[in-house]
């Protein structure tokens, strides 16, 4: 569930810009867990002179990723590999002309029809039908819920944590003070 801006030369033919689009998301799919129909591009091609990699000729492709935060280091290291491997076979591109960055952003930034941010359920905030909110996002929460849904466990459990600890700080700082050590 990217949403992957890709800038290319212009002038190409549909097979290059439909085998740099597959390129693309087949990486993400295989890197990132998402589902296989979740493809959101936008390919523009570009005339040489406004398509700039630092003095580079030849076949290039610059593409931006903005996608909701929680991937692993390791995962966009595998996508950044995988998609210059898909590349460098179909459609040709050397793997030095390939640039590749990640935006990551959060639930709410995210709203993909009706004016409302599917992944964060607001009940009765100018939405006329709750329910229908959370059939929107239900299937979209449940195709991420393998990586956000343990960000979720793990803020409940650090949130746990850091109660317990203070309250077992209060309780030494209170029989400290009890038996006169403080």
């Amino acid at each position: 569930m990217p949403l992957v801006n890709i800038s290319i030369l212009s002038g190409k033919s549909p097979e290059y810009i439909k085998a740099v689009g597959d390129g693309v998301n087949s990486a993400v799919i295989e890197t990132m867990g998402f589902p296989l129909d979740d493809r959101y591009q936008i390919i523009h091609q570009l005339d040489s002179d406004k398509l700039q990699f630092q003095g580079r000729d030849g076949d290039r492709v610059m593409m931006h990723l903005v996608m909701r935060a929680g991937r692993s280091n390791e995962s966009k290291q595998a996508f950044y590999k995988k998609v210059v491997e898909n590349l460098a076979v179909n459609p040709g591109i050397q793997p030095e002309n390939v640039l590749i960055t990640i935006t990551e952003n959060h639930d709410v930034d995210w709203s993909f029809r009706d004016g409302v941010a599917q992944f964060v359920v607001y009940p009765d905030s100018n939405i006329n039908n709750h329910k229908q909110v959370t059939e929107i996002a239900a299937p979209i929460k449940t195709s991420a819920a393998n990586i956000h849904g343990q960000t979720q466990k793990l803020l409940l459990q650090d949130y746990l944590v850091g109660v317990i600890v203070l309250v077992l700080v209060g309780l030494l700082f209170w029989s400290n003070r009890k038996s006169g050590k403080l």
